[in-house]
C-alpha cells in the first residue's frame, strides 16, 4: 500500500487502491489454486500493458517504474498467499516470506540453506 501511496502522490494513473487490490489478488488467487495464480498474473500483465498503452498515447512515455512496482506487488501478494504452504519459521526470521513483506525488507530477505 505504501508503493501505491507513493505512486498516487506522484500523480500517476494507478495508486493506493490499484496496488492494494493487486496485492490482494495475488494472495487470494494462489490460495485458491496455483492455476488461478497464473491466470491472475496474466491479468496483471494485461493491466500493465494497457496502462503503458494509455500512457504512450496520452503522454508519449512509458510507465516503467509503475509497471515494475505493480508486478512486484502482485508477486509479493502471491508470496504472502503461499506462506502457509512454504516452510516458514517464526515471525521476524529473514527466511519467513510473510515477515519479509510485512516489514518491507523483501529486497534484502533471502532464503538460506540449512543443511
Amino acid at each position: 500500500m505504501l508503493v501505491g501511496f507513493e505512486r498516487e502522490s506522484a500523480s500517476k494513473d494507478v495508486g493506493i487502491r490499484t496496488f492494494g487490490l493487486t496485492s490482494l489478488l495475488g494472495a487470494v488467487s494462489v490460495l485458491i489454486s496455483p492455476a488461478y495464480g497464473l491466470v491472475a498474473m496474466v491479468g496483471v500483465i494485461v493491466l500493465v500493458a494497457l496502462l503503458n498503452a494509455r500512457s504512450l498515447v496520452a503522454n508519449h512515455s512509458l510507465e516503467i517504474t509503475t509497471s515494475a512496482a505493480l508486478l512486484v506487488t502482485y508477486a509479493l501478494g502471491a508470496l504472502v498467499g503461499l506462506g502457509p504452504q512454504l516452510h516458514t519459521r517464526r515471525s521476524g526470521d529473514p527466511d519467513d516470506p510473510a515477515a519479509c513483506v510485512e516489514s518491507g525488507t523483501a529486497p534484502i530477505c533471502r532464503r538460506s540453506d540449512h543443511g
